[in-house]
């Protein structure tokens, strides 16, 4: 299965399928990357065939405290459910309600120990490729058991690196800054 992202940005995005029916929407009520609630919603047949959206999961991002994952009628701090591995690594596991464990490594889903189940692809403009695509997500069939808590967490460790790629990215610029006015 591919979903197709509206956006790069998956915090903010309708992912719909190959035939451009609308399956989840994603949406961040925060313009800051590390604040704010992800509200993700399913869509399901509804009266008159109309697709109706459904509330699955809620993230609470938090900078200088754990971010909250509101789902199934729970609420788990980020370490008690998608705990990362060791300081410097982006790997991170968690435990669907089926009881299969995955891992998170930036853009792939592993069963952990085992083999990928899906695969986050960044949009492209075909620069290098040739080809040109919005972003998307590559789910395998075994996966789609779980499906609801994979997209849940595809939105927290995408968002969480691009969080990780800005710092990086303004704190170079904050860097450059202090040493040219150091310099001048």
């Amino acid at each position: 299965m591919e979903l197709y992202s509206s956006n790069a940005d998956p915090r903010n995005t309708d992912l719909t399928d190959n035939r451009g029916f609308l399956v989840y929407r994603i949406s961040t009520n925060s313009s800051f990357a590390s604040s704010g609630t992800s509200t993700i919603s399913r869509f399901v047949p509804g009266q008159g065939g109309q697709p109706q959206p459904v509330i699955i999961a809620q993230i609470e991002w938090h900078s200088f405290s754990p971010t909250i994952f509101r789902f199934r009628g729970t609420a788990l701090k980020e370490k008690q459910y998608i705990p990362g591995h060791g300081f410097v690594t982006r790997q991170r596991t968690f435990t669907a309600g089926s009881g299969r464990s995955y891992t998170w490594s930036t853009n792939v889903l592993n069963v952990t120990g085992g083999h990928e189940v899906a695969r986050w692809h960044n949009k492209s403009g075909g620069f290098f490729s040739g080809r040109s695509h919005p972003a998307y997500v590559q789910i395998a069939g075994d996966a789609i058991q779980d499906l609801d808590e994979v997209i849940q967490t595809l939105v927290y460790v995408q968002g969480k690196a691009r969080d990780d790629n800005d710092a990086g990215t303004y704190g170079a610029i904050g860097a450059a800054g202090g040493v040219a006015a150091v310099v001048s």
